[in-house]
């Protein structure tokens, strides 16, 4: 889990998780992205099979936030990722 703050007045937040994965080997990895707000609202719309996750979101509530960096088909045991958080155009991680 990572937390991280969306400060107020905030236009666009954008959110990246990608890994390297092994694409000679089948089956490869499977991480997923969710994000909880200030308020106990879950994002799932990392939820995918893609690589890289991407997720934006227009106007996000204001306050701390929490990423959860979820494998939920990790076949070698562990994954090495990057997980970035770009607010109104700033990359902040």
């Amino acid at each position: 889990m990572i937390p991280f703050n969306i400060p107020d007045g905030t236009n666009q937040a954008k959110f990246r998780l990608s890994w390297k994965g092994d694409w000679s080997r089948i089956p490869t990895s499977d991480l997923d992205l969710f994000l909880l707000t200030p308020t106990s609202k879950l994002n799932m719309d990392g939820w995918t099979e893609n690589s890289p996750e991407l997720v934006s979101i227009d106007h996000p509530e204001a306050g701390n936030w929490l990423a959860i960096i979820n494998g939920s088909d990790v076949p070698a045991g562990a994954e090495t990722y990057e997980f970035r958080i770009e607010l109104d155009g700033k990359v902040i991680r």
